[in-house]
């Protein structure tokens, strides 16, 4: 899904994270040979871990003798532990990507929730490979603030084709040859390897975040008759509204509700933050099938805003009122 926040993309903000020492162990061979240049850094309630993979000459890459296809392509398998003990978690958004050009951006991420495990995309590692991730603080929210030790396992396990391969198929139905694509597969786990390391765990608070719906203007100014126009027909817009935190940060985001100018659904989110009071941002958007989902709002401010026992009605660019209300739980990692 393509998102923009306010209606225009912009560059991500540069970063400044600072080291952290770790640890090297229980390595296999062609990991020691493949992987290098590994980073272990922090800045602002986000942990990165980033590093590159070169593969030699020799490399023992699967070979898939009747086709002469070499398998090329993988994908790494990350999971992180504390203390030997998978690290569990309720919800958490993470931000992996294996293109420098996408780092720093937070616009859209991985969500996950039971284990804090994630995977990287299948790339070939005939080319220098390089892969990063960064992981909010909050997704340590069942860890006990102060400092942890974690461990971070890297590994894969299958190798598959590079590219699709083809063959020609009698195809019964249409009494003809049919050109029919697959790719090949082998299980073979060559690079794995742990890193760890010990990092201050923040007191984390949880907030319940109720949605209660949203009404979008109609005037002068902005009208939602006819926003979904498509050569099949003109509709109003696909609503549906996102939550940012902390900062720019992709949180979560409700489904959407088809052509309609009034979101009626009732959301409830669990936000796991760092201050009594952090800042949170609402997004409103009208979701596109076939372009990039089009920004109708955005509001900014912090929890003490719409916290309390009623529901706060907000207004806000093309919004004419959107309610909503939070409660916090408190400190859940003391």
């Amino acid at each position: 899904m393509l998102l923009c926040r306010c209606g225009s993309y912009s560059p991500p903000k540069s970063e400044y994270f600072s080291p952290v020492k770790f640890q090297l162990k229980e390595r296999s061979r062609q990991f020691s040979k493949c992987v290098s240049a590994i980073q272990v850094d922090t800045t602002d309630h986000k942990l990165r871990i980033k590093f590159d993979f070169t593969v030699p000459p020799d490399f023992p890459f699967p070979v898939i003798d009747s086709t002469k296809d070499t398998l090329y392509s993988t994908a790494f398998k990350i999971e992180c532990f504390n203390n030997g003990n998978p690290i569990t978690l309720d919800r958490a958004v993470l931000f992996p990507t294996d293109n420098e050009k996408y780092s720093g951006y937070y616009g859209w991420g991985k969500e996950i929730d039971s284990v804090l495990v994630f995977s990287s995309d299948t790339e070939s590692l005939k080319k220098i490979y390089s892969f990063q991730a960064v992981i909010p603080f909050y997704a340590f929210q069942h860890l006990k603030a102060g400092k942890q030790k974690i461990e971070v396992k890297i590994s894969q396990t299958r190798f598959c084709s590079e590219s699709d391969q083809s063959v020609l198929r009698w195809n019964e139905t249409f009494h003809d040859t049919s050109r029919y694509y697959y790719k090949n597969y082998a299980e073979r786990s060559l690079i794995n390897g742990t890193v760890s390391f010990s990092i201050n765990i923040p007191p984390i608070y949880k907030t319940l975040l109720y949605g209660e719906g949203l009404m979008l203007r109609n005037d002068s100014i902005f009208t939602p008759a006819g926003m979904d126009n498509t050569i099949w027909n003109s509709s109003y817009p696909d609503i549906y509204w996102t939550i940012y935190s902390p900062g720019d940060m992709y949180y979560c985001k409700t489904d959407f509700e088809r052509s309609t100018d009034t979101y009626t659904g009732n959301d409830t989110f669990s936000l796991y933050h760092y201050y009594p009071d952090d800042s949170i941002s609402i997004g409103v958007y009208d979701h596109d099938w076939l372009s990039r989902d089009d920004w109708m709002g955005t509001w900014e401010g912090p929890l003490n805003k719409i916290r309390g026992d009623n529901s706060q009605e907000l207004s806000f660019d093309y919004i004419k009122w959107f309610c909503i209300k939070a409660k916090t739980v408190g400190i859940i990692n003391k």
